[in-house]
């Protein structure tokens, strides 16, 4: 069973007027972006996401009813905030989310998430036994 998004990227309020650059609408994103690698092994399903710029502590990981959550903060840099003009704005400061809905029914209690040099890596054990099941139909003919 392939997996599919089941929420899009939200961002935090674009509608500050504090002058601060990080609070800014970017040039061509309105969203925030997490893009997400899933695979599955025979054991577990990994999830793999790119978080540059984004410090651990603002990183948070949750798994409820087999829908993997990953939301944070990417911070703008604060020794940029006195600039005076941008140029170009591309890359994406504030909030983010991405749900997941897994493809296979998992162990919640023995996940586990490791983020290094920029990337997210979370490894959620799968249920052992519990694949495809063919039911036999009952009935005339």
């Amino acid at each position: 069973m392939p997996f599919f998004n089941i929420t899009s990227i939200k961002s935090q309020s674009q509608n500050s007027s504090s002058g601060d650059p990080s609070e800014l609408p970017t040039s061509a994103l309105d969203e925030g972006q997490l893009a997400v690698d899933v695979l599955e092994t025979k054991t577990a399903i990994i999830v793999i996401a790119p978080l540059a710029g984004v410090a651990a502590k603002e990183i948070r990981v949750t798994l409820s009813d087999d829908v993997l959550t990953i939301s944070g903060a990417r911070r703008f840099p604060k020794e940029y905030i006195d600039e005076e003009k941008f140029f170009v704005r591309e890359c994406y400061w504030g909030e983010f989310s991405r749900a997941i809905a897994l493809p296979a029914i998992v162990d919640s209690e023995q996940v586990k998430a490791r983020f290094h040099e920029g990337i997210l890596r979370v490894e959620i054990p799968k249920v052992p036994g519990t694949g495809a099941k063919i039911i036999a139909v009952e009935g005339d003919g």
